[in-house]
């Protein structure tokens, strides 16, 4: 008998383990506003020279409203932002946006001169450069008259 209910025993705590699932939380609840309204600081004993008003109350208050501002000013941005993206895709599904990659061209600045040949772009000139020659002022060691803030 002893032996049936230790098995009896075992198998309710199995079935109990298995049916038992991990607790889930519920997700962390941020209300839109303070829970706590600053006047409650208003009478403070321990405010300061200024008073519950000025050094706690009014404050707040003003931290609040400036935030309920940033946070319009955040969402209206969102939503221009989104806009925009939606004008830019219906222009490239229309065609009004070329390709990236087409049509460009390095240092290519030939529509801002006249040229001779307007159907051909104007080839850059391929000079050769070379340094200019050295200064010396005849004993071997180079001049100094040029350099600024340096003295003989």
């Amino acid at each position: 008998m002893a032996r049936l209910s230790t098995v009896f025993a075992g198998l309710v705590l199995v079935a109990v383990s298995l049916g038992v699932r991990s607790a889930q939380a519920q997700g962390l609840y941020r209300p839109a506003r303070p829970t706590l309204s600053p006047w409650l600081n208003l009478y403070d004993r321990n405010a300061g020279p200024l008073g519950g008003y000025l050094s706690d109350v009014r404050p707040r208050t003003e931290v609040y409203r400036t935030l309920n501002q940033q946070q319009a000013a955040i969402n209206r941005q969102t939503s221009d932002i989104q806009s925009l993206g939606q004008q830019v895709t219906e222009m490239r599904q229309d065609g009004a946006i070329a390709p990236t990659g087409t049509g460009a061209g390095f240092m290519n600045y030939s529509g801002h001169f006249q040229n001779s040949n307007p159907g051909r772009a104007a080839s850059p000139r391929r000079g050769t450069w070379s340094p200019p020659p050295a200064r010396s002022s005849g004993r071997g060691m180079p001049s100094m008259s040029g350099m600024s803030g340096l003295r003989r």
